[in-house]
């Protein structure tokens, strides 16, 4: 594969990798935005009908336990509602895009290190041998070239 080929297939492996990058953030921050707003309608909604079921549970048991009573099942009853609700929302959970463009960037990022890994080769190649690169073709007229340059200085020096 000729150096020139691998770099714009490091290129192009590095364009990939940071558009999958790209993709990631977007889509968890889209995903964020999303859930943030859809959380804070629900939460306005919840405590208004928390509010209405914290009062109807409150008069149907302060007849039975009392206020006191009454008010402190009612906030015991709201305060696990609340622990479970908060277990329930720290759950991480990822989209399927968010996985389908990770994978994408570790395939990109794996395609970068054999890219770079071949480029390396090449060039300690080259440097060993730098006329391993010429092909035969190019090695003939560079030979005939040469004759063709060293005839011509002897017949210079000589006439």
């Amino acid at each position: 594969m000729s150096p020139d080929r691998s770099i714009a297939m490091l290129t192009d492996h590095l364009r990939m990798a940071w558009r999958s990058e790209a993709i990631i953030l977007e889509a968890g921050v889209s995903r964020v935005a999303r859930q943030a707003g859809l959380m804070a309608l629900a939460g306005v909604l919840a405590i208004f009908g928390l509010a209405a079921l914290d009062a109807a549970v409150f008069f149907d048991l302060a007849p039975i336990w009392g206020n006191a009573l009454a008010l402190v099942s009612v906030g015991l009853g709201d305060l696990l509602l609340a622990a479970i609700l908060l277990a329930f929302a720290s759950r991480k959970t990822k989209s399927q895009q968010i996985q389908m463009a990770e994978e994408l960037r570790d395939q990109a990022f794996a395609a970068v290190d054999l890219d770079v890994k071949l480029a390396l080769s090449q060039f300690l190649q080259l440097a060993r041998n730098p006329f391993a690169f010429i092909s035969g073709p190019i090695v003939s007229l560079l030979v005939a070239l040469f004759t063709h340059v060293l005839k011509s200085q002897r017949k210079e020096h000589a006439g």
